[in-house]
């Protein structure tokens, strides 16, 4: 008795069973084509059980065979990867034809080695070496696999990814002259540096001609570039960035040449109104990788961004709270903080966020000291005269004169650091604290902080900086906000209860 036929007997020919044979004959009588029956015959087998489905299993070949295909012919490696081992481990796959089995393993390699190539995993590479050694060369019947196979060939040959290169195409808007030379540099890749070779075309916007430019076109209104940017690895347009969560691996660095062009463009030309750009406005692009002088995939339209569909126009209904009121300095520059950091500007991302964080301290933090410590505190108690022995030139000057030069405001009061000031704050308003020690209070000033005075004073790489640690960064500062706002509601209530 057949396997289909002791399942549909353990059934009691159940539709379910029924319908996933005739949905996996609707398959095979459309040569193979009918997506909607192959996935249809999938949702049906995957609803078994267990033991169902390991009866079933070997009348399921030509499903998990034209799984991977389809997974394949949409350069989906990672998820063809699953299929592979379902049609290789079914008994079906011994009995096939040579030169069908061929085509298979061709194909199966090209996709353990483009999974290998996007998530760098070595085990990949082996896997796919270890099946290589199945195909029979003279078994590939066409020209379009036997190339398959020659580049499958190029990179098992070039472990050390010596030879492998990206290459995108794409238009962004900013408006920028042609520059007529291709343009050859190094960025930081990991360990190593990672070689770009450039091109950059202006192009019109809207209508208008590339001959036609609007004088200090910072939107670029009528006027964009078309980029080309070679590089010298294999970078993943799908696997996320380390540096930012945003972005692809590919993005992050073309990314990275792109702005390093457009810095030297605006100190040669002197348009300081170019703007840099960051990762979300490449897209739409189209990319093609390589090995050597052989293609190896080519994507003919990318896109990473994310779209909001909607049967409505987006609007909103503005509160006249947010006209007649001034928005306070640090949420201004926070959202300022965050609008540099989309665009990669890191220096003046965490400037802006560490000036909104000294706003915050002395127009939140301790007029709430001064509220809530039954005038133990004064306005600008903050503000101390520096004790004589610790002034920078009390070798030169006697008490006596430094006393002098105090009274007279020759000497001036200087501020508590931060970390003093949130110590008061914490002592002050302790019996108002919910679940946050002093420990994690001053580990989110420190992480607001970090970079700050070695950026502001040239000592920082920016190279040694991330979207993601800038993200940290924000993110710590509006946990100290949610902290202190939460602090103050926790005091106001209790007054009006104590009133």
């Amino acid at each position: 008795m057949s396997s289909v036929n002791t399942v549909l007997n353990m059934e009691g020919k159940r539709p379910k069973v029924n319908d996933l044979s005739i949905s996996i004959e609707k398959f095979i009588k459309s040569g193979f084509k009918d997506d909607d029956a192959l996935n249809e015959s999938l949702k049906l087998y995957e609803s078994l059980d267990d033991e169902k489905q390991q009866l079933f299993e070997e009348n399921m070949y030509t499903i998990f065979r034209g799984k991977f295909d389809a997974c394949y012919t949409s350069a989906q490696y990672v998820e063809a990867l699953r299929w592979l081992s379902k049609t290789k481990e079914n008994p079906r796959f011994a009995r096939e034809l040579s030169n069908n089995k061929a085509h298979f393993l061709v194909e199966a390699v090209k996709s353990l080695l483009m999974a290998y190539l996007e998530n760098d995993d070595k085990k990949l590479l082996n896997s796919a070496m270890l099946l290589a050694e199945d195909v029979e060369f003279s078994d590939l019947e066409n020209d379009a696999l036997r190339e398959t196979f020659d580049e499958n060939q190029a990179i098992m040959a070039d472990v050390k990814q010596e030879s492998l290169w990206t290459k995108t195409f794409f238009s962004v808007p900013i408006a920028m002259k042609t520059i007529e030379n291709e343009m050859s540099m190094d960025v930081p890749y990991k360990d190593e540096c990672l070689h770009a070779v450039v091109s950059v075309q202006s192009e019109g916007m809207n209508g208008n001609s590339a001959n036609v430019s609007k004088v200090k076109d910072r939107d670029s209104v009528i006027g964009s570039t078309l980029w080309t940017v070679c590089l010298n690895k294999y970078l993943s347009c799908e696997a996320t960035s380390e540096g930012d969560d945003t972005a692809s691996v590919m993005q992050f660095y073309v990314c990275n040449v792109v702005n390093r062009i457009i810095d030297a463009y605006k100190a040669q030309t002197g348009e300081y109104w170019v703007k840099n750009i960051y990762p979300a406005m490449i897209s739409g692009h189209s990319i093609e990788y390589g090995i050597g002088n052989k293609t190896i995939r080519n994507v003919l339209f990318y896109d990473r961004s994310e779209y909001h569909l909607s049967t409505k126009p987006a609007s909103i209904i503005l509160g006249t709270e947010f006209i007649k009121d001034s928005i306070p300095l640090y949420k201004s520059l926070l959202m300022e903080a965050k609008s540099y950091l989309l665009a990669e500007s890191f220096r003046e991302s965490v400037i802006s966020l560490n000036s909104a964080f000294e706003n915050f301290t002395y127009t939140v933090v301790c007029p709430s000291i001064v509220a809530n410590s039954s005038g133990m505190y004064v306005e600008n108690f903050y503000l101390k005269v520096q004790p004589y022995q610790e002034y920078f030139l009390h070798d030169y000057l006697t008490e006596e004169g430094y006393a002098d030069a105090v009274r007279k405001g020759i000497v001036k009061a200087r501020g508590m650091s931060t970390y003093a000031i949130y110590k008061v704050f914490y002592n002050v308003l302790k019996n108002y604290v919910r679940d946050f020690s002093k420990t994690k209070l001053n580990g989110l000033i420190s992480v607001i902080r970090d970079n700050r005075n070695d950026l502001t004073h040239g000592k920082t790489e920016l190279t040694t900086m991330s979207t993601n640690r800038v993200k940290q960064q924000i993110s710590a500062f509006e946990e100290l906000i949610s902290f202190i706002t939460d602090t103050n509601a926790n005091a106001h209530r209790q007054e009006v209860s104590n009133n």
